[in-house]
């Protein structure tokens, strides 16, 4: 997910031992995904499902993360408001960056 990787790359930025859940969970990657699946039925497809979330404003966007909300809230919220607004700050920058043509 793409708001998902700009946090990410935000908390990498910031704290290189954040624990990217991108690159630390299993079952993110198509190979992984496909085993999984093949393990109990006989044909899989695997390919990209493209979503989109529309935010009212950075706010309703950054909502999740101070208040624990899955693994990247819950890596925001044991953090200190230092580092947080340091967080937040990197990833507006990076939203900023990624809807830039």
């Amino acid at each position: 997910m793409t708001t998902l990787r700009a946090f990410w790359d935000a908390a990498v930025e910031i704290d290189p031992s954040a624990p990217d859940e991108g690159r630390t969970m299993r079952f993110c990657r198509p190979d992984e995904l496909r085993a999984l699946w093949e393990s109990t039925f006989d044909e899989v497809d695997v390919g990209e499902l493209l979503v989109e979330a529309t935010y009212a404003d950075f706010d309703d966007y950054w909502f999740p993360f101070p208040h624990g909300i899955a693994p990247s809230g819950a890596f925001c919220g044991r953090r200190s408001a230092g580092p947080r607004s340091a967080k937040r700050a990197s990833a507006t920058s990076a939203r900023r960056q990624r809807a830039s043509p």
